[in-house]
């Protein structure tokens, strides 16, 4: 008798320990399951693309060929003599642009079945760069920051910027009309024809050809 009451209090012993296992986990588990859903949500976000996270440079060239296939536009650029293939989600395309494109995974000896060809190479890039998106994010983020430069605003043929004088340092104009060229450079858009420079009452200080600022890329 007492053996037997010994088991069942061991069996009772057990079954509350189980209990209180299955409970704790069942605390646990949405947690988990929330942070692994976020996981998900984060990988397959647009924000968390090649376009935001990828450090590679970015692919650029003139246009001298493009077709379509299987949802892809397959691109043909040629850069300093170089070819290079792209290919990205279906897209308009016009041949002699220059254009620059995402980085993306290379492919060698890639065989497209649609076109009936094998490429050398193929870089698959999540798509166009909107040059003036980024040159435009580019001049915000860095020339806000200068209590110098009071606005700013462009078009094909000219930069014009203008100042706060009685804040700006000594050769701080200088420095501001390298790092818009610079910007422009780095982000791959055309430059302007000159950058105009005004006062805060909108009296023109000065007027530079853009290929005579110095280059940070040379």
């Amino acid at each position: 008798m007492k053996r037997f009451l010994k088991l069942f209090a061991l069996l009772l012993l057990i079954i509350s320990i189980a209990a209180v296992n299955t409970a704790c986990n069942s605390k646990k588990k949405p947690a988990e399951t929330k942070q692994q859903e976020q996981t998900n949500q984060q990988n397959t976000s647009p924000h968390a693309d090649p376009i935001t996270t990828d450090t590679r440079p970015i692919i650029s060239g003139k246009v001298v060929e493009t077709m379509n296939a299987s949802s892809y536009t397959y691109v043909k650029l040629v850069k300093d003599g170089k070819e290079i293939w792209v290919a990205i989600p279906e897209a308009k395309i016009k041949i002699g642009d220059e254009m620059s494109f995402y980085p993306g995974d290379e492919m060698r000896n890639f065989n497209s079945i649609t076109l009936h060809r094998t490429f050398d190479s193929v870089i698959f890039s999540p798509g166009k760069v909107d040059k003036a998106a980024g040159v435009d994010d580019a001049l915000q983020k860095n020339l806000s920051k200068s209590d110098c430069v009071q606005s700013w605003k462009y078009n094909k043929s000219a930069f014009k910027l203008y100042l706060n004088t009685d804040s700006c340092e000594d050769n701080e104009t200088t420095a501001v009309l390298v790092t818009i060229r610079y910007l422009f450079e780095s982000n791959n858009h055309t430059f302007p024809k000159k950058i105009e420079v005004f006062n805060s009452v909108g009296k023109e200080m000065g007027s530079y050809p853009f290929e005579n600022i110095p280059s940070l890329s040379q």
